[in-house]
């Protein structure tokens, strides 16, 4: 399933985190704790690949860009909810 760049994992990493934050939404509810919580981890975790693939020049390196790009999309299309 994993290709040696791990491509394969990390969109299923992506498409995870779509389907928790989808459960978490119908659940709880858009406006709940819990919901905002799981928002609120999701930028953490967007800033921490951001800074881990940033090169020396405070531009990113290609690797993973596509993986923080589609997590910046689901987040800003989560918080439009």
């Amino acid at each position: 399933m994993s290709t040696s760049n791990g491509v394969s994992r990390e969109r299923s990493l992506v498409e995870e985190i779509s389907q928790n934050l989808a459960n978490t939404r119908y659940t709880f509810g858009a406006s709940s704790i819990q919901y905002r919580t799981v928002l609120d981890m999701l930028k953490a975790y967007i800033a921490d690949l951001e800074k881990r693939s940033a090169g020396l020049d405070g531009r990113m390196t290609g690797a993973g860009d596509s993986d923080v790009e589609d997590l910046i999309l689901l987040l800003e299309r989560e918080l439009k909810v």
